[in-house]
């Protein structure tokens, strides 16, 4: 199991076992619980990171499209995870360093 993988099950476990959530006479909707990568990660660096670690020469740029409703979504954080979510896992360094990130659905990479 990857390291990743196991946070999430972990943070998850936590979750399900939180005693005092179940004893709650107030339960009727589940907590909603965000997990989050370690650190907050900006994708045009982690593409950059991802071809220069498996040596391929791209050209890689970020972009925006002010006709997307949701534009500015992505530009202002919005989509990030908020001030009280768990924060596990490796970063995307780490992962990247690691065996995981050399399997792809198709077999591993080359």
């Amino acid at each position: 199991m990857s390291p990743a993988m196991g946070a999430v099950r972990r943070a998850l476990v936590d979750l399900a076992a939180d005693l005092e959530w179940a004893a709650s006479p107030t339960r009727a909707e589940a907590p909603l619980s965000e997990i989050a990568g370690a650190e907050e990660d900006n994708l045009v660096d982690m593409a950059k990171l991802c071809v220069a670690r498996r040596g391929i020469s791209l050209l890689i740029e970020g972009m925006t499209d002010p006709s997307d409703p949701d534009d500015e979504l992505y530009l202002d954080g919005s989509l990030l995870a908020g001030p009280h979510a768990t924060r596990a896992g490796p970063t995307f360094e780490q992962w990247l360093a690691s065996d995981d990130a050399n399997v792809t659905t198709y077999g591993a990479a080359s």
